[in-house]
């Protein structure tokens, strides 16, 4: 136990060492950082690539809420729209071969709710973010459609996590990382999911009814 404890405060003085160097050069040049971390970002979703969430954590720790949440809304809806259209342009047989299922039920769910299923595919990830991406390419959605619902869909999950990030910002120890504040975010991170899924049930139900 004593071992652990040892370990994990040398980790956390070495990541704690790094933010600052990384910090430090950041705001040395902050034009170029901001284009660096946004081209990063758009690179990472365009190619489906792993580490989307770790940079949206990144950019609230690094660039604060404004900026952090600005880049992250754009970059990721930038980056998602490329590779729906790469899908369109090249992917198609192989998305159909690969996510049949997906297929399916998502080509089911827009004729009856059109956007609304896209939006709540975005507030509820229940098919990864990607795979919606792809799969979404070889529907019959409008290009603009899907970039501003992706947008608008996604924001308030962004503000969220490029909050948590801000808070990884001000940890200076293993205190820092276990207090008070700290715990509820993560536990609402992990109802946000929920809630929005409950509150996207109830309004496609009462649209229904209508």
């Amino acid at each position: 136990m004593f071992g652990f404890y040892i370990t994990a405060d040398v980790s956390i003085e070495t990541l704690l060492t790094i933010r600052d160097e990384l910090r430090d050069s950041i705001d040395s040049a902050p034009f170029i950082s901001r284009c660096a971390y946004f081209s990063l970002y758009v690179i990472v979703t365009s190619f489906s690539l792993p580490g989307a969430l770790i940079m949206t954590l990144l950019g609230g720790a690094f660039f604060g809420l404004y900026w952090g949440t600005l880049l992250v809304s754009f970059a990721s809806s930038i980056g998602a729209t490329i590779a729906f259209l790469f899908s369109r342009r090249f992917l198609q047989n192989w998305v159909q071969r690969c996510y049949p299922t997906e297929m399916k039920t998502i080509n089911t769910e827009l004729k009856k709710d059109g956007a609304l299923y896209l939006f709540g595919l975005r507030m509820v990830p229940v098919i990864p973010f990607f795979v919606v991406n792809m799969v979404m390419g070889v529907t019959r959605i409008h290009v603009l459609t899907f970039y501003i619902t992706s947008q608008l869909a996604m924001f308030s999950a962004t503000i969220l996590f490029v909050f948590a990030g801000t808070q990884l910002s001000q940890i200076n120890n293993m205190d820092d990382l276990l207090s008070p504040t700290n715990f509820m975010l993560f536990v609402l991170l992990g109802f946000f999911p929920l809630a929005t899924k409950k509150a996207m049930s109830v309004y496609k139900n009462h649209r229904r009814r209508r």
